[in-house]
């Protein structure tokens, strides 16, 4: 069997749901609908309370000047209660933060010393040093000197999927509180369309009936193929099969899904589409 990555497991945040009502006939409610959905997109974000948010950098200025973040990356701040994450496109950085009315500080910023490549880590060391200056909150930026972040609430830059309506595609699987990426090779995804749920397995392929609601998907009657399937394939879908059974717990942030067995042990999958 080829070797896999082990990686810490991380939590998963809760699903945000939205919602919105109208008086109006769908037919002449549209168009005031898209405008007022154009209006609430062009709010600043209230940033009156940080503590359990994950704000995504949707632009920088240093002295009134537009700064590129490095390529492929994406700049979060993720304020815990009295920590602070931030996704640097390297390694991260992570340090304490207080807020006294609208003036942030954020404690010395510690990360892992694991080699990226020139751009993203020029970019860490920038931020680590920025942030050694208090922050101001203002309507939708936090100011450090004259560096400028824009930022946004993650449900809004990039909101969880719903589960139906993607293909997902297996590329994890999770046991003992440690995550292994699937073998080199080995390919498998699942859809699920509301009522019903297709897999496409290692080896085999499989239909049966599912319904969703209150983050749980309960599956009955799975048929599957009986292709022969070994090695890797095998083992793979082997562990697909053990939590694709009865009531599985369901995990979604933005593009990613987590399916849980009673037990424990998981899946996790990226939307392909």
């Amino acid at each position: 069997m080829h070797p896999v990555a082990r990686l810490a497991v991380l939590p998963i945040a809760a699903l945000l749901l939205l919602g919105a009502c109208g008086t109006e006939k769908a037919d002449d409610a549209a168009p005031d609908d898209a405008r007022a959905a154009d209006r609430t997109d062009a709010l600043p974000t209230d940033l009156g309370d940080l503590a359990g948010r994950t704000l995504v950098v949707t632009g920088i200025t240093v002295d009134g000047e537009p700064r590129e973040v490095a390529a492929g990356t994406q700049v979060r701040f993720a304020f815990a209660a009295t920590q602070l994450h931030i996704d640097s496109g390297c390694n991260g950085l992570g340090g304490t933060w207080d807020r006294a009315g609208d003036t942030v500080t954020v404690g010395p910023l510690m990360g892992t010393m694991m080699a990226c490549d020139p751009d993203r880590m020029a970019q860490e060391d920038w931020l680590r040093s920025t942030l050694e200056k208090p922050l101001t909150v203002g309507d939708g930026t936090l100011t450090a000197g004259d560096v400028v972040f824009s930022v946004d609430d993650r449900e809004r830059v990039s909101p969880d999927l719903q589960l139906s309506g993607h293909r997902w595609q297996l590329d994890s699987l999770i046991d003992d509180q440690a995550v292994s990426s699937v073998p080199r090779g080995v390919k498998a995804w699942l859809e699920y369309d509301g009522t019903r749920l297709r897999l496409k397995g290692p080896c085999n392929d499989g239909t049966g009936t599912a319904t969703f609601e209150d983050g749980t998907l309960t599956i009955s009657d799975l048929s599957v193929t009986e292709l022969g399937c070994v090695d890797d394939r095998g083992e793979v879908e082997r562990q697909v099969l053990a939590v694709l059974t009865g009531k599985v717990g369901v995990e979604i942030v933005e593009r990613r899904l987590t399916l849980t067995s009673p037990d424990g042990t998981a899946l996790g999958f990226t939307a392909a589409d």
